[in-house]
This record gives C-alpha cells, sequence and structure tokens, in this order.
C-alpha cells in the first residue's frame, strides 16, 4: 500500500523516530492545542516517541494512517485519516499545521491528498471529521474538501477548561472535490 504522498510542495510520510524533536515542538503549541480535542498541553516529554512507536501496529491493522507533513526536510505538522471512536469504525480526518506555518494552505494541500488516499486506495465510502465551531480555519479546509456539517454539540475542551461547540462534519465519496484551482471550485452535484 502506498505510504508517501508527494503533493505540489509536500511530501505526506510515515513518521520516523528522528521526527520525534520537531513534533514535540510543533505539539507543544497552546495556539495548536486550543484547536485539537485529543492533543494534550503542555505535550508531555516523550509522548512524541511513544505516538510515533503506534504507528507501524495501526497501519498493520489497517485502522490508522498518521502522516508527517514535510516541505524541503522540514516538519510542518500531521495530517491522519483514523478510527478514532472506537465505538464505531467510522474513518476521520484529522490535522494539524505548526504555528509559523499557517495561512500558507498547506493544510489544505495535505488534506487533499490524505483524502484522496482515503477514497482511492482505502475505498472508504465516506469520511468523518470534526472541529471546533471558532477555528474558521479548518471549518474553511473542510469546506474546500465539500465536507457537510451533520450536526453541532458542546463538549468540554480539555486543553481551554470550557465548553465549546464542536462541528460534526461528513464527506461523502461522491461530493469529494478533488481537484480546486486557486479560487476553490464550488462542488456541484452530478
Amino acid at each position: 500500500m502506498k505510504t508517501t504522498i508527494p503533493t505540489q510542495r509536500l511530501i505526506l510520510r510515515p513518521y520516523r523516530l528522528s521526527d520525534a524533536p520537531a513534533l514535540q515542538i510543533g505539539a507543544n503549541s497552546l495556539a495548536v492545542a486550543r484547536n485539537l480535542g485529543r492533543m494534550p498541553h503542555p505535550y508531555p516529554e516523550g509522548e512524541a516517541e511513544r505516538w510515533i512507536a503506534t504507528h507501524d501496529d495501526l497501519r498493520a491493522r489497517g485502522v490508522g494512517y498518521p502522516f508527517a507533513i514535510e516541505r524541503n526536510g522540514e516538519l510542518l505538522g500531521t495530517m491522519s485519516i483514523a478510527q478514532y471512536d472506537t465505538h464505531d469504525c467510522d474513518f476521520e480526518i484529522g490535522y494539524w499545521i505548526a504555528e509559523p506555518f499557517w495561512g500558507q494552505g498547506f493544510a489544505t494541500e495535505a488534506a487533499r491528498a490524505v483524502l484522496t488516499f482515503a477514497f482511492d486506495t482505502l475505498e472508504l465510502p465516506f469520511v468523518r471529521a470534526r472541529t471546533i465551531a471558532d477555528n474558521k480555519d479548518s471549518a474553511r479546509v473542510l469546506g474546500k474538501m465539500g465536507f457537510l456539517a451533520t450536526e453541532r454539540r458542546r463538549k468540554l475542551h480539555p486543553v481551554r477548561q470550557e465548553d465549546v461547540e464542536m462541528i460534526h462534519l461528513i464527506l461523502p465519496h461522491n461530493a469529494f472535490i478533488r481537484d480546486a484551482g486557486p479560487e476553490e471550485k464550488v462542488y456541484k452535484a452530478a
């Protein structure tokens, strides 16, 4: 199974243990952690190595595909497609970009590549996503892919220590916007 995905500017590849120091720095950002529901803050010492060590098993069992987002040899963040919820078998996209790389379109580019992998290689019928309502940048990335909101729920955020509104989204395979131009094309149902 293809596990390295090149894009126009990026390489999405399996994490290596040598990525742990850069992962530790990027994941330890409060600005990043406050927009995620699963990453602790502060990011514990040794957590990067522990998390990377789980990847081979996730891939072997077919339940998770975490990718390092790399540009010119530098780690920019993470893009994953995985079964995060143990109560169902739905795959969900999850991602973060280190703060110095925000606003440059890297999340959009990486998300499009990982969703292509999810639909073409894994042959998933749909992919789910969640985002915090006030995380407009993430909502914009998901919207560019064609994700549609299905519900909103309030949840205690572990980093913010307050209730936040979570938006749950779904992307059916046939609604995926595979190739958008500079103006981001609008999906039209066939």
